[in-house]
């Protein structure tokens, strides 16, 4: 979106190949292998990606959630609808002394056949994650990293416009 922009109708977006966005610098190395930084460019004139970056193929997607207890050791998982992809999993504690899994796992999912979006509450003490609560939001969450891209002002924002 332009930043001048004064509406979602000035919103534009662009195709780019499917991809591992990491943290902005990080990195580590173990045994021989080697580092490598990768730069991301958009050119905002032509609406293309400039630079070659490395792509995962589109069935390696995050179909499913995982949840592993380390002090249970156990291990607690959801699929997603078929055409279905999630993001990265947030857990939300039901208070600040909660045992590991006592809390939730909230995550946005997007169904690539119908273009809609959805916020999962799961039950994070179920083995299957059991989805507590399902809600469709008003627009596209893209794929993205850690769980976090929307504000509370910003999820307002659309709930009030739309």
């Amino acid at each position: 979106m332009d930043r001048y922009a004064t509406d979602e109708n000035e919103m534009w977006w662009i195709d780019v190949p499917g991809f591992n966005m990491s943290h902005a610098v990080n990195a580590w190395e173990e045994d021989d292998a080697q580092s490598k930084l990768e730069e991301i460019r958009i050119s905002v004139t032509d609406k293309k990606v400039v630079t070659s970056i490395p792509c995962l193929p589109k069935f390696l997607t995050w179909q499913s959630s995982i949840q592993l207890m380390q002090e249970k050791r156990t291990v607690a998982s959801r699929t997603y609808e078929p055409g279905c992809t999630g993001n990265e999993p947030f857990f939300v504690p039901n208070n600040p002394a909660a045992d590991e899994d006592d809390g939730f796992l909230v995550t946005y999912v997007h169904d690539e056949k119908t273009q809609e979006s959805k916020f999962l509450v799961m039950d994070a003490k179920s083995p299957t994650l059991e989805i507590v609560a399902a809600v469709k939001l008003p627009g596209r969450v893209p794929t993205g990293f850690h769980g976090l891209f929307v504000s509370q002002s910003h999820l307002e924002k659309l709930c009030r416009d739309n």
